[in-house]
């Protein structure tokens, strides 16, 4: 079985915009038109037949494809408004995402400081107008949440039923009794956090 190796053009027909890059194939009519984010937005936003792939090189290995795709991708044509193109060639887009050995483990001594970076950060809480504009949001939007919407008795019956299921305990402190997770989240399950006495 043959393998293929090229550098190709993809073209949008309607707006006439195009993305260059490499592909691997035994089936040189596999359809493939390409992987860019900006071309894979377009193909989603006008359809796939609307876009056409020449074979611009062909080579014997990728790494030879990939030597012509970094020649021809240069920062002239990522700043082209017809091109699709984010980046310059060589390895594709993908490949200039993976890190270098220093990168990886600084990542990985953060992520040993720190195994959780979002747990526990304090978020500033939105400003009257940004909850307007999501309520507006929301009431334009009904199909975001349950919005003009109400549970059937089905499933009111089986969040009952769940809920009712949920341990309870109380505060050792004050003698509040709840749910475990609301007497934990308030009070402490040692009652360190309650402060009602």
């Amino acid at each position: 079985m043959s393998i293929y190796h090229f550098v190709y053009k993809t073209t949008n027909n309607i707006n006439g915009k195009w993305y260059i890059g490499v592909h691997s194939t035994d089936d040189l009519n596999d359809g493939y038109l390409g992987s860019g984010i900006r071309l894979l937005q377009s193909i989603n936003k006008y359809g796939e037949e609307n876009f056409t792939r020449e074979i611009l090189h062909f080579f014997d290995t990728r790494e030879a494809a990939f030597n012509k795709e970094k020649e021809i991708i240069t920062e002239d044509i990522v700043s082209n408004r017809q091109s699709y193109n984010i980046c310059t060639g060589g390895y594709g887009g993908v490949g200039k995402l993976i890190p270098t050995e220093e990168t990886r483990r600084k990542m990985s001594e953060s992520r040993k400081r720190n195994p959780h970076p979002g747990l526990g950060k304090k978020y500033k809480p939105a400003s009257e107008e940004r909850k307007q504009k999501m309520r507006e949001h929301m009431l334009k939007n009904p199909s975001l949440g349950m919005s003009g919407k109400s549970h059937s008795s089905e499933t009111k019956q089986k969040m009952s039923a769940a809920v009712k299921n949920w341990p309870k305990t109380s505060c050792p402190k004050c003698g509040w009794y709840g749910y475990k997770q609301s007497v934990s989240r308030h009070h402490g399950l040692d009652g360190s956090k309650c402060d009602r006495l």
